[in-house]
């Protein structure tokens, strides 16, 4: 897009218009100087306009002038109200984007607050089963440096959890981690869970232990 094509009509002036103008003034001024000229000649003086004819051709030159200059007025004009316009919209739209800034704000809190929910439940959880087995917490994982790992040391294998600093009041019970501590075995998450399953089933009863597909059909009844 060019400035041409963000200019209001009235802005561009054109050259070619003005320039008729102006050769029309001149044209005129030509006309009375020759005709003064031939009236002078033949009575061997100088070239002297009359006073009515100097008039005549400053009225032409003038008459261009202020039309010209009440055009750069109007286009003046034109422009400033442009600007105006141009600067309530960018407030308008400045105060829709701070309204939806804040909106995201205050969803992003309320995401925060219930992932610290599900965050601080599961810690509880941990704290209990840190409680039942040896266990030890401590800042040990160098990619996590600001999350605690609480190692719970089970009879089906190692578990461990990162747990957050707003949560460490949950683990005063659990040792802090020493020199002495068996660290991280490598266990991956899905290891873990599995380890916590095969202690679920290990610890259930014999009866409480019914097979899936008789609880369907138990529900269906």
């Amino acid at each position: 897009m060019t400035s041409k094509d963000t200019c209001p009509d009235s802005v561009r002036t054109d050259p070619d218009s003005l320039r008729q103008r102006y050769a029309e003034a001149a044209r005129t001024v030509d006309i009375l100087i020759t005709h003064e000229a031939c009236h002078t000649a033949q009575n061997g003086g100088a070239v002297v306009l009359s006073s009515s004819e100097a008039a005549e051709v400053a009225d032409a030159i003038v008459a261009i002038r202020d039309h010209e200059m009440e055009q750069l007025r109007a286009d003046s004009q034109k422009w400033a109200d442009l600007a105006v316009g141009a600067e309530r919209t960018r407030r308008l739209h400045e105060h829709d984007a701070d309204q939806y800034e804040e909106q995201l704000r205050q969803r992003l809190a309320v995401v925060e607050a219930e992932r610290d929910a599900v965050y601080r439940e599961r810690a509880h959880l941990v704290a209990y089963l840190a409680a039942l087995h040896p266990s030890h917490i401590g800042n040990t994982d160098p990619d996590a440096p600001d999350w605690a790992v609480v190692i719970v040391e089970a009879p089906g294998g190692q578990l461990s959890w990162h747990i957050a600093e707003r949560d460490l009041d949950l683990f005063e019970h659990v040792m802090p981690t020493n020199r002495i501590c068996r660290g991280w075995d490598g266990h991956t998450t899905d290891e873990k869970y599995e380890r916590i399953r095969t202690l679920t089933a290990a610890a259930a009863p014999a009866s409480a232990a019914v097979p899936a597909s008789h609880a369907r059909q138990e529900d269906q009844r």
